[in-house]
């Protein structure tokens, strides 16, 4: 992935808001393949490691994903969300964020059951790898507890 493209395209994104910001913002998603620096040749790139550059464009990838499926969502548009929400799973596979994006998504699409299935097991009882329970972020329980899913949760339980 082209680092720098992509950081420019993101600046000039949300810089431009609805003037064209949208198309910025697809370009550089369409830059991610994957996990960020996860294809690296042999031996090198080895400064990565301390400098956390790969954290800070994961966060990104998110960030920005995430800025276009509340878009789509709110212009009805649930596939154009769905698409932008998995390109976001493919480089931060466990993150909450895109996966409570997919919650949503299966929501708009009529599928409350699945829904609440990937929040329940994908999010609120996931495991971490030593199978303890994985802590939910302060900013997903805030989302929850705002959302009717936290309600749907509870009368299902």
């Amino acid at each position: 992935m082209d680092v720098d493209l992509f950081r420019r395209l993101r600046l000039r994104g949300q810089a431009r808001a609805d003037d064209g910001g949208v198309d910025d913002l697809l370009t550089a998603l369409r830059l991610v393949t994957g996990r960020p620096f996860d294809q690296l040749r042999p031996g090198g790139w080895s400064w990565l490691a301390d400098i956390g550059i790969n954290h800070h464009m994961t966060f990104a990838i998110v960030d920005v994903a995430h800025l276009l499926a509340t878009h789509f969502l709110q212009q009805g548009e649930v596939d154009r969300a769905q698409a932008v929400t998995e390109t976001a799973l493919l480089a931060a596979p466990y993150d909450e964020i895109p996966k409570l994006d997919m919650a949503a998504i299966l929501e708009a699409q009529g599928h409350d059951e699945e829904s609440r299935k990937l929040i329940d097991q994908g999010i609120c009882n996931s495991a971490e790898d030593d199978g303890l329970p994985a802590e939910v972020g302060q900013r997903t329980e805030q989302i929850l507890a705002d959302q009717r899913w936290n309600r749907q949760r509870q009368r299902a339980s």
